[in-house]
């Protein structure tokens, strides 16, 4: 009912297309739990959509919750996530097989094309291996860059962000809403919009925003960008992770 292996250990689960790789790895038949150590690494295989998730220790084991065959995996510490339309870095997650479900804990950020998400936790949802929704609690926060000075930004207590064939199409932001978004006249910046609204649904267009719809009571000032004052440029909480970012696979072994 117990196992060992080292160096080059892989663990195949045929039903999931799932392989856990590591150069240390235990095996118990009860709950068949199974732990990955040294370099681990977690294959989803998907064609081009193939996801990899590297971090210290990876754990695969029977879903105790539920009676019919499903498998719950737990990521620590040091997580970094790759695939081509969405990368991940946070410090543990957890993914559960029967909902499809990854929740990332622990200064949690998220890439989706020229988006940057962060909040206190983010929760992705897929449906038949494709991005369906995620949900973004605490400080959530969106940012994407117009130049190297300026950063279309959004805040607020909580986001539920929608997919449409994996790509970022509509946030809705629900409480204590703020933004800072860049008028645009071909590639020129020409202003600045920052508003203040307790509820806001930004639409996305190849992961570009194209319009923010104000919901509830919005207070807001345009500046020409040479009136803009450079100390109201950032939102509070704002970051910039993208040196972080995984570009490629391997760089999900890379961590700051």
């Amino acid at each position: 009912g117990y196992g060992w292996a080292k160096s080059k250990v892989e663990l195949i689960d045929t039903t999931e297309n799932m392989t856990l790789r590591g150069n240390y790895g235990v095996y118990f038949s009860e709950g068949e739990m199974a732990t990955i150590t040294d370099s681990a690494l977690m294959i989803l295989a998907d064609g081009p959509d193939t996801m990899y998730v590297h971090a210290d220790t990876l754990r695969t084991m029977q879903n105790p919750d539920i009676e019919e065959q499903s498998r719950v995996l737990k990521a620590y510490y040091k997580v970094k996530i790759f695939r081509q339309d969405l990368q991940v870095m946070c410090d543990s997650l957890v993914y559960v097989e029967a909902d499809s479900a990854f929740d990332f804990y622990g200064e949690p950020v998220l890439w989706s094309d020229e988006n940057q998400l962060t909040a206190d936790q983010i929760r992705v949802i897929m449906v038949d291996q494709q991005l369906d929704r995620m949900y973004l609690t605490g400080v959530a926060f969106v940012a994407s860059q117009k130049d190297a000075d300026s950063f279309d930004q959004m805040r607020g207590k909580e986001m539920t962000g929608y997919f449409k064939n994996n790509k970022l199409n509509r946030i809705q932001v629900t409480g204590n809403g703020q933004t800072i978004y860049y008028a645009m006249d071909q590639d020129l910046i020409i202003g600045a919009n920052k508003t203040v609204c307790s509820d806001l649904i930004i639409y996305l267009k190849d992961n570009k925003i194209s319009r923010v719809n104000y919901k509830t009571k919005p207070d807001g000032t345009y500046y020409p960008l040479e009136l803009f004052p450079p100390d109201e440029s950032r939102l509070a909480d704002f970051k910039w992770l993208e040196q972080w970012r995984p570009l490629k696979w391997q760089d999900v072994y890379t961590w700051k």
